[in-house]
């Protein structure tokens, strides 16, 4: 067996990194840290020896059925991925549908209501009696668990679809003679990939061809080296001749043989194994969670009282006029089965899954809608933080294009920086040009900017009160900083450090910052930034971005944040409509109670739950945002997700239900022409169609401005069909329930009062919505408009500045 078949046979996965050797991660500040390799002996040898002891690189080739000149044959790519592996990073795989579903029936409250209902069915079949109750909720239950998997099976498809189109680069490889553009993901071992700078490494190998490839070596969380990688025929033991995945091309261009891919990578293992899609959840959904979480303690509170309630009121109605009560019998353990079942079925209720999940696919809908447009939000996860930016500081290439040698402007640019403007958002322009080459090109786009907002970058370093920190910067004279920043409207002659000594200071004195550009040596800057844009930039820009602008430049960026803001005005009409459903399904779950009389039966509770959570999940899932329309101002970062407009439209909502549903239980049957069986149904038909119309009463608040209707939004036909199809199931579960769902058959005349009363919460929402906001302010508002008050200040300062 020769050298170059001994290394096939040690290593199947042609991974001379991950599996014999490991780099030696502390020699990274070293000099040339690629020609330390550790061996698990620890012994120190030089990475150019480690290809020669299997015959070198030319055996190697010969063994991988390629060469530098035609890479791999066509017909070798589909055997060479099946032994070597897919070039895919993640270690995590997509749940399927079967696990999914299993996670939803792990839920103890579905699990114990699912348990009981089974209970109180067997025992009614064993002794004959009625079971169709039972027989119901299981149904119910089992249909609402895989609804709601069958609809976070789709969510988890869409997330993962996401990471891998946003995380697959395209690079040139050599196939059969001839070199083409495939995506990274379709590399595999033996492949002979094009390097060039700006770009990033997609997998480990040598290079075989090349001059002045200088990379940045990327290890977990440590500072960037700049190291030079010379060609493997150099025949120089004493230099570096390795690329690994996830290093930057800084300058230099070439040709490299790929030896490992996917998780077989050096960047994998040091990253231990842990390379998966989306760890990180959002602010809103952080937000989400805890609103759930106070609605659930609500819940429990109203489960308890129901509980204590129907109990006392079993035994006084079991108690003889003698005083004594038999409580052992078979229908007493029916009826205590079915209050415990309603008593969990409230819990159920008011710890709303849909609360959180409903954001998701919102979230999603947007990432979607704006990667058609040309802008790849890389996590769906952070999206919402473009909303919270109200610094803007943007690379000269946002504004301008350059063509036929000469510059001209960005499309739709005086339009962008005013509706930025009129959302409070400050956009500061930098570059490295001088102050006479800005000029020239001012002149040519026509850019109003007055002298005394032109700042020098050396100006700047030496008088803005910030100075180096560690790793950062820190403002050590804040009003001399704020002086500065005030008036600073372009900083020209600018370096590196002036645009990370910007961004520290913004975002100490209190601000979001978002940065915008499409320049290599920017990557340091779009990490420090609170959400970075990479403008049309190398591979370097983007992977250090949060948000990549394919084509285009501001105008692009308006419509990202207008898409964000709508992610916060689409959330916020869930958790009103949310709110005032739960809240008065209790206080009327608690007047039914304490009333000794069961009004929701454990069936028709779900059914709230099923038109709570996934019917206003699927209405707003695709709520348009109109880049026409832009809302102001952005979200602050200590804005509340509950405004003081939305306490008032909760509040009202909740009055006017609460009122036509005590009238109806109180009013004489005759008046509705209904009897004393069908007060009920009527009474349930009725809550469900005002639930129902409180999703238009909900849509048409404009959270931030407190407008009752926008002309400008546009029409989101998803949500009406979903209307539509919510008041026809109703109309059939009335008509055709029965006994399955304890609901009475209901005449047309009965279907129309209900309706009615419904439609009357619309012009009652309008004249609720005219009572003056003040009264119904929270803590957090006065709170904000503190902040707000004094940012409107600062704002005032750049203002006059213009």
């Amino acid at each position: 067996m020769n050298n170059s078949q001994k290394f096939m046979e040690n290593s199947s996965q042609i991974n001379l990194y991950s599996q014999i050797i490991i780099m030696d991660i502390p020699l990274v500040q070293k000099k040339n840290p690629f020609q330390a390799i550790k061996l698990e002996s620890k012994q120190l040898i030089y990475n150019y020896q480690v290809l020669e002891q299997y015959g070198g690189i030319d055996q190697i080739m010969k063994e991988l059925n390629t060469d530098a000149d035609n890479g791999l044959d066509l017909l070798q790519i589909q055997p060479h991925r099946e032994k070597y592996g897919s070039n895919i990073m993640s270690n995590k795989q997509m749940k399927n549908f079967f696990r999914i579903l299993c996670d939803y029936l792990s839920d103890i409250l579905m699990e114990f209501l699912l348990i009981l209902s089974i209970v109180h069915t067997l025992i009614s079949l064993l002794n004959e009696l009625d079971y169709v109750d039972g027989l119901t909720i299981i149904i119910s239950i089992l249909g609402l668990i895989i609804t709601s998997a069958i609809l976070e099976y789709q969510r988890e498809i869409q997330f993962f679809q996401h990471f891998q189109i946003i995380n697959d680069r395209f690079v040139y490889i050599v196939r059969s003679g001839n070199k083409l553009l495939y995506k990274a993901s379709e590399i595999v071992v033996g492949d002979i990939i094009q390097i060039q700078s700006g770009s990033v490494v997609q997998a480990d190998g040598v290079l075989l061809l090349g001059r002045d490839i200088r990379v940045d070596l990327i290890q977990q969380e440590s500072s960037l080296a700049n190291i030079q990688v010379y060609p493997y025929e150099s025949n120089d033991q004493n230099k570096s001749i390795y690329l690994f995945a996830g290093s930057r091309i800084i300058s230099g261009e070439g040709q490299m043989l790929v030896l490992s891919v996917g998780q077989n990578t050096e960047y994998y293992q040091m990253n231990n194994n842990t390379i998966i899609y989306e760890q990180n959840e959002s602010k809103i959904t952080q937000d989400l969670e805890q609103i759930a979480t106070n609605l659930g303690k609500f819940g429990i509170i109203t489960a308890i009282l129901s509980f204590i309630s129907l109990m006392t009121y079993l035994v006084i109605s079991n108690k003889k006029d003698d005083g004594t009560a038999q409580f052992f019998t078979l229908a007493i353990l029916l009826q205590i089965i079915q209050i415990m079942m309603i008593c969990i079925s409230i819990v159920i209720l008011t710890i709303p899954d849909g609360l959180v999940y409903t954001v998701k696919p919102i979230i999603l809908y947007m990432v979607n809608n704006l990667r058609k447009q040309n802008i790849w939000v890389k996590s769906v996860f952070i999206s919402d933080k473009m909303a919270r930016i109200n610094e803007l500081v943007l690379d000269l290439g946002a504004l301008v294009q350059f063509k036929n040698n000469e510059y001209i402007r960005q499309h739709n640019l005086d339009k962008s920086l005013k509706q930025l403007d009129k959302c409070n958002i400050v956009c500061r322009i930098i570059t490295d040009k001088t102050l006479n080459q800005f000029k020239s090109i001012q002149s040519q786009i026509q850019l109003n900017l007055y002298d005394d907002q032109l700042i020098d970058g050396s100006y700047f370093r030496e008088n803005a009160g910030i100075q180096r920190d560690g790793e950062g910067y820190r403002i050590v004279e804040v009003e001399k900083f704020s002086n500065m920043v005030n008036k600073l409207k372009l900083l020209y002659n600018a370096r590196v450090e002036d645009k990370l000594m910007l961004i520290d200071g913004l975002k100490q004195i209190g601000n979001e910052v978002g940065y915008a550009s499409g320049l290599s040596e920017d990557i340091l800057v779009l990490q420090k930034a609170d959400f970075g844009f990479a403008l049309e930039s190398s591979d370097i820009a983007q992977d250090a971005s949060n948000a990549i602008i394919l084509n285009g430049g501001i105008h692009q960026i308006v419509k990202a944040f207008a898409w964000s803001w709508n992610i916060y005005d689409t959330v916020r009409i869930i958790i009103q409509y949310q709110i005032t459903i739960i809240v008065l399904t209790q206080i009327l779950i608690i007047i039914a109670v304490f009333q000794n009389i069961i009004e929701f039966y454990v069936v028709q509770i779900l059914l709230i739950t099923v038109f709570l959570d996934i019917f206003a999940s699927l209405a707003y899932k695709n709520q348009k945002a109109n880049q026409a329309y832009i809302p102001s101002p952005y979200i602050k970062q200590n804005e509340p997700l509950i405004k003081s407009h939305m306490y008032r439209s909760i509040i009202g909502s909740i009055i006017y239900g609460l009122a036509i549903l005590v009238f109806i239980s109180s009013a004489p049957p005759e008046w509705f022409q209904i009897n004393q069986d069908q007060r009920n149904t009527f009474i349930f038909q009725t809550f469900m169609l005002f639930s129902i119309i409180c999703l238009i009463s909900s849509k048409n608040i404009s959270f931030r401005r407190g407008q009752r209707f926008d002309p400008k939004k546009p029409i989101n036909l998803q949500f009406w069909v979903i209307l539509i199809i919510e008041i026809l199931l109703l109309f059939i579960m009335v008509t055709f329930g029965g006994q399955f769902l304890k609901l009475e058959h209901l005449e047309i005349q009965q279907h129309l009062y209900s309706l009615g009363f419904g439609l009357v919460l619309l012009p009652y929402s309008y004249l609720f919505s005219l009572i003056p906001v003040r009264y119904f302010e929270s803590k957090n508002d006065n709170q904000e408009k503190v902040f707000s008050n004094a940012e409107q200040s600062m704002c005032e300062i750049t203002l006059s500045q213009n």
